[in-house]
């Protein structure tokens, strides 16, 4: 947002002081471009400064700025400039700065996104040639630039000032957004003309033509607008913006202009791979279910247009299309790779290889044997690990190995491996005859009969092996 607030009240208890920061509240911008701030702000006590009143702001930073050369004397001082930053953009400022010559006529915001993005917000004001009276902004100005031997106008020194600042700015790779009140003309005025000279416009204009006759100050007996919002982002579907009524928005006597610009805009989007995949994962030893997998993905590939999208979507970031065309279509591949992997891995059959039927005495002959590897590996000086050793030996109750050779170690293996071998062979029965003794128990336990929970364990594992 961005608003001439002609004269701040010196006091933060003050109506319009406060209406000043419940504005703010209320309309929750990221940023506040004011001019005519009307205050010396070195000449306020501690309670009345800027920094207590921002204080009911939401992370809230200002850069504020006044004619320095004027004294302390007088709490209010006409002219000066401040910007406000709010909310998340306060956490993206990384310098600020103003007029360089102390007068009061501008103040700025840096802001850095993703990528090198830099954002630069500059608050404006022009002083009012015809305005007299010896503390006028003009009067001031000039009694400052007459004392360091600059015979120039106010107006004309804030226009090569500028321009040189604008250029500046551009060349370090900075994209300018300035709320200015120009006391001018802003379709034909001067210092527009050296903005639009150095790549800005009038994004309001721009945006809504119609509205380049509406005035912006409530006290001009003309249809011209003297305030505006200049930047150097192209006009987009994706900013908005535009005029809020007299008596709305900040306080003051001019107009309140706003622009709604996305942060993929201002603080730049850093976008992913435009090949990105999601793996799903199998905890499985079947070689084919993979390869299934991966023949299922390729074919709903084929049958969405995945393909094309994807060759769409890097031919247009190729080509340097703007943000706001390449991220719908990078967020619409990557919704739809990941739709269509989901699906397959949760449609996929995961079959079982081996199907030999589990019971706890298998278990502990597969463990003997697993242990006698590990004897033999170490026995041989290959790398074991001494955890899994300890684990299978509390596993299978057998502790003395230290005493074991090589060749009692193999010996030892080929009796565990027959003794596995004519367990398989019978693993049905002993399958069967494992969840009728489990049966059992459970029924015990629950007092229930031990035929309804035998059938119970048989359904659960019926669906085990055919999920």
């Amino acid at each position: 947002m961005s608003a001439n607030h002609n004269n701040l009240p010196k006091e933060s208890y003050k109506q319009k002081s406060k209406l000043h920061i419940s504005t703010i509240n209320y309309y929750n911008p990221d940023v506040v471009a004011a001019q005519e701030t009307g205050l010396n702000f070195f000449a306020l006590e501690v309670h009345n400064s800027i920094e207590e009143r921002i204080c009911f702001l939401h992370e809230a930073r200002a850069t504020y700025t006044h004619n320095q050369w004027e004294g302390n004397f007088y709490k209010h001082q006409p002219g000066g400039t401040m910007t406000i930053s709010t909310n998340k953009a306060t956490h993206r400022t990384t310098t600020s700065s103003s007029d360089p010559l102390g007068l009061g006529r501008w103040a700025t915001i840096l802001f850095s996104g993703k990528e090198g993005r830099r954002t630069r917000i500059v608050s404006v004001y022009n002083p009012i040639t015809s305005s007299p009276g010896p503390h006028t902004v003009n009067r001031q100005q000039t009694r400052r630039l007459r004392a360091t031997k600059h015979y120039r106008k106010p107006t004309d020194a804030l226009r090569e000032d500028l321009k040189k600042a604008v250029i500046t700015w551009i060349k370090a790779g900075e994209h300018l957004i300035t709320g200015l009140d120009a006391n001018e003309d802003v379709r034909r005025g001067e210092l527009t003309s050296m903005l639009r000279s150095c790549g800005l416009h009038n994004m309001i204009h721009t945006k809504h033509p119609k509205l380049k006759s509406v005035p912006t100050f409530e006290r001009s007996d003309k249809d011209t607008p003297i305030d505006a919002i200049m930047t150097a982002f192209p006009e987009s579907n994706a900013i908005q913006c535009g005029y809020l009524a007299f008596g709305e928005g900040l306080p003051g006597d001019h107009r309140t202009r706003w622009a709604g610009i996305p942060y993929s805009i201002i603080f730049g989007n850093k976008q992913p791979h435009i090949n990105r995949t999601y793996v799903e994962q199998f905890a499985i030893q079947d070689p084919c279910i993979p390869k299934k997998y991966n023949d299922k993905v390729v074919d709903q590939y084929t049958k969405q247009g995945i393909i094309k999208l994807a060759y769409k979507t890097k031919d247009t970031k190729e080509l340097g299309k703007p943000i706001h065309v390449v991220k719908p279509l990078l967020e619409e591949l990557i919704r739809k790779v990941k739709k269509i992997r989901l699906d397959t891995a949760y449609k996929i059959r995961k079959k079982r290889v081996g199907a030999i039927p589990w019971t706890p005495t298998l278990q502990l002959v597969c463990n003997k044997q697993k242990l006698r590897v590990c004897v033999i590996k170490r026995r041989q000086g290959k790398k074991t690990s001494r955890n899994k050793l300890r684990r299978l030996q509390k596993a299978t109750r057998i502790w003395n190995l230290e005493t074991i050779s090589l060749q009692e170690a193999l010996d030892k293996l080929a009796d565990v491996k027959a003794e596995h071998s004519e367990y398989t062979k019978d693993a049905a029965t002993l399958r069967k005859e494992y969840l009728e003794a489990l049966a059992e128990a459970i029924a015990k336990e629950n007092n229930t009969t031990m035929l309804t929970e035998l059938n119970n364990l048989k359904l659960r594992e019926k669906q085990r092996n055919t999920a």
